[in-house]
């Protein structure tokens, strides 16, 4: 793993905290956004970076035959 994976893992793996501190909260995520200075926005893209990540891990590439 090259330093570049290394930076995207890390960032990654702070950005999956801060998503499950808001799951723990039980607050909606706006209200958690809000109370914790985070962008609605930016936290819905961070979301979505994890989730595409998680994805990737899971499911393989596919290659033509």
């Amino acid at each position: 793993m090259n330093a570049k994976q290394k930076l995207h893992q890390a960032k990654l793996a702070k950005l999956t905290t801060l998503i499950n501190q808001q799951f723990e909260s039980g607050l909606p995520i706006r209200e958690w956004c809000i109370q914790n200075n985070q962008s609605f926005h930016a936290y819905n893209y961070w979301k979505h970076l994890i989730k595409e990540s998680m994805v990737d891990s899971v499911i393989p590439d596919i290659v033509p035959i």
